[in-house]
């Protein structure tokens, strides 16, 4: 687990293709019920390397689903994060029986598990799970059938390099094909299940999130479930971005919750005509380092201030300027190797193909070669850094770990390519490379705020203010 955290920082932070955008104003529903939780779930600590494990506690009962899915539910909201994070988890147990085991947990049965989950992940594959329960109305005595999806979002090797192809046109190329897929299933199994009486539960985490909220935009869109919004509970956590303007309709029964302190609720930018449908409730909040020092359950990061940003929130909107800038020029890197992504063609153009080449390699590599790799980062200083600041050195610095790697198998030229484009786009930045330091040790920050525990405690805290 160490290893694959350290692997995630190391890509964010090469990559640093962080997009953030404001959270749409909405009053929270006066409907935000609550009990004592009954269900307890453990996850390993991402924050806390001598922390095994953390708690998470949720209510379950049948009756939740009688209520009114447009409604913002305390409850629900909590169960669907732990639905999430249980399908997060997956790696745990061969065949996605991990959160098959939540779902028996609550009575759900006739599971559908995904194959990636048994063959292992591709660029273009998508976990999930898709469960479902009949219950009893109490208030009725009718019956119906709750479909539950929930969709992996945490340790899927390469289908990372599917969650930077945003395409150049419509919705976001990557999680667009992922939901069809997902799409493709669900109508399947609802065929096979042959109910009158239909509710819906879909969630997810992170990657996982912004599929399952294009999902429910192809499944709201459609006539048969558009009228029935009440009964379609939908709920995702820290997700990207992936739907057109036309396509992110702003469904009262779609949360989404985020945190503007994490990076991956905002890509890709909405200057790249990329939104989220439903509704976005933002938990951050700055006194959120003291939130979580409080919990005792949690080790942070450093966070530096500066008189640029004095906030997680505050860096997050400098890093966004300064990344997706308009750019004629830097004082670093002469104007023909500029790269600027300022518009979806241009990183369509100029970095997309890079990126996706540079995570397949990483997730090519053997696993002794990537902890080296790590190993020589981490013992690096800030100096070290900018010296790899240069192609010719980069790629020095990672031959002698990758020549004997025979999981490889690379063009000489072809990777000289990339590490060159790589290197002019961090040039390009020069408010970035100028601030370097500062920006790198925030930067791991802010991959810290995306990790499931540093959400939960901002989760709990959000549901006693409301």
């Amino acid at each position: 687990m160490q290893k694959f955290k350290s692997s995630l920082l190391f890509i964010l932070v090469i990559m640093i293709s962080f997009c953030f955008c404001s959270c749409r104003e909405v009053e929270i529903i006066d409907e935000v019920n609550e009990n004592e939780p009954n269900i307890t779930m453990q996850f390993d600590s991402w924050l806390d390397s001598e922390k095994e494990e953390c708690n998470v506690e949720a209510y379950y009962d049948d009756s939740l689903f009688e209520k009114d899915a447009t409604k913002f539910d305390k409850d629900i909201v909590m169960l669907s994060y732990m639905m999430s994070l249980y399908g997060d988890n997956c790696y745990r147990c061969e065949g996605g029986a991990y959160v098959a085991e939540f779902f028996s947990k609550i009575g759900f049965d006739n599971f559908y598990i995904s194959p990636v989950f048994r063959e292992g992940s591709s660029e273009q594959s998508i976990g999930f799970v898709i469960a479902s329960k009949r219950i009893i109305e109490k208030s009725t005595n009718k019956s119906f059938d709750i479909v539950a999806i929930c969709v992996r979002g945490f340790d899927y090797g390469l289908e990372w390099v599917n969650n930077f192809a945003v395409g150049q046109c419509g919705n976001h190329s990557g999680f667009d094909e992922c939901a069809n897929k997902v799409l493709l299933q669900f109508n399947e199994y609802i065929r096979n299940l042959q109910s009158e009486n239909i509710k819906l539960w879909i969630s997810g985490y992170s990657r996982g999130g912004a599929v399952a909220n294009v999902l429910a935009s192809k499944i709201l869109s459609v006539d048969k479930w558009a009228d029935d919004k009440s009964n379609i509970f939908v709920y995702t956590f820290d997700a990207p971005r992936g739907l057109t303007k036309v396509n992110a309709v702003a469904y009262e029964n779609v949360f989404n919750i985020v945190n503007l302190s994490s990076p991956v609720a905002y890509f890709a930018p909405s200057k790249y005509g990329l939104y989220r449908c439903g509704i976005d409730i933002d938990i951050y909040t700055d006194d959120l380092i003291d939130i979580l020092e409080e919990s005792g359950s949690v080790k942070l990061p450093k966070f530096k201030k500066t008189w640029e940003y004095e906030s997680p929130k505050e860096f997050a909107q400098f890093l966004y300027k300064a990344i997706f800038k308009s750019r004629s020029s830097s004082i670093f890197v002469s104007k023909k190797d500029l790269i600027d992504i300022s518009t979806r063609e241009n990183y369509y153009n100029n970095l997309e193909s890079t990126i996706k080449y540079a995570i397949n390699f990483w997730f090519s590599m053997s696993y002794s070669t990537k902890s080296n790799i790590l190993n020589a980062i981490s013992d690096m200083s800030v100096l070290d850094y900018i010296g790899l600041i240069n192609a010719d050195r980069l790629y020095n610095f990672l031959v002698p770990f990758i020549e004997n790697d025979n999981n490889l198998n690379y063009n000489d030229e072809e990777l000289k390519f990339h590490i060159n484009t790589i290197i002019n786009f961090a040039l390009s930045n020069e408010e970035l490379i100028r601030d370097l330091k500062d920006v790198i040790t925030n930067v791991v920050f802010m991959v810290s705020m995306h990790f499931p525990d540093t959400n939960y405690y901002l989760l709990k805290h959000y549901l006693t203010t409301i």
